[in-house]
């Protein structure tokens, strides 16, 4: 019985079969004869039996007289002769038959495959020969027929054994037996050849032992932690075979490794450069560990370790920068400073704490300004208490800086002149009416001497028919000060 497993070594080269072939030929031939000598018998015996032959060619008397009596002694052929003949036309036309089923065998190379199933069926058309031989058509045509059934059975299987074989090779690559992989896709392969997964399972399964030994060779380099070599030679057993699972995997879990230690060293160079506040080398590094590896939830950590540390260091700049605008007493840029600090944070205490107070030494301060700008109004009651109250608050303030104390002595000796009185002497012709602004209407004199406070004073004198004569005078403190009027341009 011929085995069905495609990996049989006991495979038939296509010549192994030329002594058969030889004993097939030789009924052939003889079929080739007998053929040839019925066609020349049945074209004599047609050429004698048509009708009309005698018309179609005259034929002597004396010929006819002489050839009658020995047609009239030919007898009919027996029924032997005739079933004979039958029989053997009969097994010429199963042989004929198996003949084209062998010739289409053997392009799909049966010989190579069918081994010992396809030697029994040549052993039984062999056996038909030697009957056809020996003249026993019957036994011969038997023997074709049982051949031909046998060889499309056989034929019938090609595509089973084909699956078999190529299974059995994925098997064995599975278990890593390169030998028995080779065998198995070498038999698809004479099942099918140029087969395209039977090429590739073959070309898999010859550089299988390479693969094996490059896949231990990574695995070693991988338990001494050298992930960088492991990782070059298991590309190159995957270049090899890229479906080779084993590698595969461990190639993945190597290379998770080289990215996990290089994402860690990334990270250690985020956190330093956090600590020594270099925040732009610090999301640098930050952005390539997002890049090795995206999914790291403490990314998401970092980045809003990132985002405090910068937030605290601008608010800590800020912070300086408001000190030292405070210290200058330059307090609207300090409020400028607190504004950008809240939008910021809300919660800049620095900002949130120095905000009241920096408002309050705005309006201090130009309420500072406009007096000392202006110390005329000081004349007046009002403008002068309110000075007086303004120097109170001065006065209130702890540390006033150096602008402030300034201010406050200014103020303050202001308020000291404001408050005394000068020594006024105003002489007139005794027909000019004198009025001096924010004190009050003279009217006529000679000579009149008024205390006034220190400022700048106006005096205006009318004389009806004369044109109006107008001094306006600054009166110092501690100072004398005296003055004619009098009209005396007619109109």
């Amino acid at each position: 019985m011929m085995s069905n497993e495609p990996g049989n070594n006991n495979l038939v080269p296509p010549d192994g079969g030329s002594d058969q072939g030889k004993q097939r030929m030789l009924p052939f031939w003889l079929f080739v004869v007998f053929t040839l000598f019925i066609i020349l018998d049945l074209a004599v015996l047609a050429y004698w039996l048509l009708p009309g032959k005698e018309s179609k060619q005259p034929v002597p008397q004396e010929e006819i007289q002489e050839e009658a009596p020995a047609l009239s002694k030919q007898e009919p052929p027996p029924a032997m002769d005739i079933a004979l003949t039958e029989a053997r036309i009969g097994a010429e036309e199963r042989l004929g038959l198996w003949l084209r089923l062998q010739a289409r065998a053997e392009a799909e190379n049966v010989a190579l495959w069918g081994t010992e199933t396809y030697a029994h069926i040549t052993a039984l058309v062999a056996q038909g020969d030697t009957a056809f031989a020996e003249k026993d058509y019957a036994g011969a045509r038997e023997s074709y027929e049982q051949a031909e059934g046998r060889l499309q059975a056989l034929l019938a299987t090609k595509a089973e054994l084909f699956s078999t074989a190529m299974d059995q090779g994925r098997t064995a690559l599975q278990e890593q037996d390169s030998e028995s992989a080779v065998q198995s896709f070498e038999s698809a392969l004479i099942l099918e050849p140029g087969n395209v997964a039977a090429l590739h399972g073959l070309q898999r399964a010859r550089s299988l032992d390479e693969v094996i030994l490059l896949h231990r060779q990574g695995q070693q380099l991988e338990k001494k932690g050298r992930l960088g070599e492991a990782r070059l030679i298991l590309l190159e057993a995957a270049e090899l075979d890229h479906e080779f699972m084993p590698v595969i995997e461990d190639l993945a879990r190597v290379e998770t490794g080289l990215s996990k230690r290089k994402f860690q060293e990334v990270m250690s160079g985020f956190f330093a450069a956090l600590d020594r506040g270099d925040f732009r080398g610090a999301r640098g590094f930050l952005q390539r560990a997002s890049t090795i590896r995206p999914s790291e939830p403490v990314l998401a950590d970092a980045g809003k370790q990132l985002k405090a540390a910068e937030v605290a260091a601008r608010l800590s700049n800020l912070e300086k920068k408001f000190n030292g605008l405070t210290a200058a007493e330059q307090w609207q840029k300090a409020l400028l400073v607190c504004e950008q600090a809240l939008q910021i944070s809300p919660q800049a205490g620095f900002a949130v704490k120095g905000l009241v107070g920096i408002r309050q030494r705005i309006a201090l301060d130009k309420a500072l300004q406009s007096i000392l700008a202006r110390p005329q109004r000081l004349q007046e009651d009002g403008p002068l208490a309110e000075a007086g109250q303004t120097l109170a608050l001065a006065r209130l303030i702890a540390d006033p800086g150096p602008k402030l104390t300034a201010q406050i002595a200014s103020l303050d000796q202001l308020l000291v002149n404001a408050a005394s009185e000068v020594d006024v002497i105003l002489r007139s012709d005794d027909a000019t009416d004198v009025v001096v602004y924010r004190v009050g209407r003279l009217g006529s004199f000679l000579q009149k001497q008024l205390k006034l406070r220190p400022g700048t004073y106006t005096i205006v004198g009318t004389r009806p028919g004369f044109r109006d004569v107008r001094h306006t005078v600054s009166i110092g403190a501690g100072q004398s000060f005296s003055l004619f009027i009098s009209c005396e341009e007619p109109i």
